[in-house]
């Protein structure tokens, strides 16, 4: 059996230094560095955090509930490379109750977040329905035999069509015979 790697000394020096309450270990399932909390049995946080299944049903869960069994709470997952303070210290002040002020202050701080991960993902939507809205508009438009703007000339033109170079820097094309 393998035995577990031992965190670098400045590393454990530097997480007690910022909160006692804080440990790290290795997570022999995961093959990850796990920082927890310690919590008091009856604080609610320790109790939602139960893992369902002492087995558990994959690598994580076996490995969260052996610090749970120990009173300890998962804080965060560190992979094997970047566990270096500069590196993780400001995921855990970005994450920390006590560096936030309040619950209300982290909500604030978590939804904030969140409202820009939307705020993206509806942009990407919008320009993704804007490109293909324009895509089928345009092959309608030369299905009927109009003119259709392209952005450069390799864009199917074959030598049959009208083609106008606009000033702009797009293409404008017309099929043979469509405006005789």
């Amino acid at each position: 059996m393998r035995t577990a790697p031992v965190p670098p000394p400045s590393f454990v020096t530097d997480l007690t230094a910022y909160d006692p309450s804080l440990r790290v270990r290795w997570g022999a399932h995961t093959e990850r560095w796990i920082i927890e909390r310690r919590m008091p049995p009856r604080n609610p946080a320790w109790t939602a955090e139960r893992p369902l299944n002492p087995f558990g049903t994959n690598a994580r869960a076996r490995d969260l509930w052996a610090g749970w069994r120990e009173g300890y709470v998962l804080v965060m997952m560190v992979h094997p490379d970047v566990l270096h303070w500069r590196l993780v210290a400001p995921a855990l002040a970005e994450s920390d109750l006590h560096q936030a002020g309040s619950f209300e202050a982290l909500n604030r701080k978590l939804d904030a977040a969140d409202a820009a991960v939307e705020a993206e993902r509806e942009r990407t939507l919008q320009n993704w329905s804007a490109a293909h809205a324009l895509d089928a508009a345009d092959a309608l438009q030369w299905g009927f035999g109009h003119r259709v703007a392209t952005a450069h000339e390799a864009s199917g033109v074959v030598p049959s069509d009208t083609v106008i170079q606009h000033p702009d820097g797009f293409t404008i094309r017309t099929r043979k015979g469509a405006h005789a």
